[in-house]
């Protein structure tokens, strides 16, 4: 008699129900563990804007205005992807031309470069004499809203991660990151401080007080000028 006869009929049934639970439990979760995939961040880009009412020269900025333009500035030095546009009203006089010079000295006194400021005449479309339009494009993020917390934590034979998990990491890390156009490609890197470098390289090459080269005189020059 062979084994399968020998079974009596509920232990036949036994092992015919016990046979595709054991290939399902084989089966790979349909759920994904990467909370990354789970929790994308979307990244874009926007363009920032600020309208300014230029003081005339010789003036600084003041109050709101010198706020909003601070917060301009620390946005585009951490998120600017291009140039900065200064665009000016429309009108025949020289006023629109005098208060787009302005603020381009306001950029420059700010910390950014010639080569990336570009005037456009006459696209603002303000009224108000003296006024223009500054933008330029930088990343922007969508995060993920989080919250969701009806996994049950104390049973998970599928042993699969809560379905909150990483939501919380993936959020934080989109509203804390300076540049999120960072999250899709860097920023080319700069040169280095040649000026700094030559210094180093001279205080290593000075002889020392009355000896040698490379002796402790060199070595404090060295350290000078890397302090520097």
């Amino acid at each position: 008699m062979t084994f399968m006869q020998s079974m009596s009929c509920s232990h036949r049934l036994a092992v015919a129900l016990l046979v595709p639970l054991a290939v399902l439990a084989c089966e790979a979760p349909k759920q994904s563990g990467d909370y990354q995939k789970a929790y994308p961040l979307t990244v874009s880009t926007k363009a920032y804007t600020m309208a300014l009412t230029v003081p005339a020269a010789g003036v600084g900025l003041v109050g709101d205005s010198a706020t909003d333009f601070r917060r301009f500035i620390s946005l585009y030095h951490d998120r600017g992807r291009s140039v900065v546009t200064i665009e000016d009203s429309a009108g025949t006089d020289d006023q629109p031309l005098v208060a787009a010079r302005r603020a381009r000295d306001l950029l420059i006194g700010a910390g950014l470069r010639t080569e990336r400021i570009a005037v456009v005449r006459g696209a603002n479309r303000a009224e108000a004499i003296g006024s223009v339009l500054m933008s330029f494009t930088g990343g922007s993020v969508k995060v993920p809203e989080c919250g969701d917390f009806s996994s049950d934590p104390t049973f998970n034979w599928s042993n699969l991660s809560q379905r909150n998990f990483g939501c919380a990491y993936q959020r934080n890390m989109g509203l804390t990151i300076a540049d999120p156009g960072d999250l899709k490609s860097a920023k080319t890197m700069s040169g280095g401080d040649a000026a700094k470098a030559i210094g180093v390289v001279k205080g290593w090459r000075a002889p020392a007080d009355g000896g040698a080269v490379g002796g402790g005189g060199a070595a404090a020059g060295a350290a000078a000028a890397t302090a520097q």
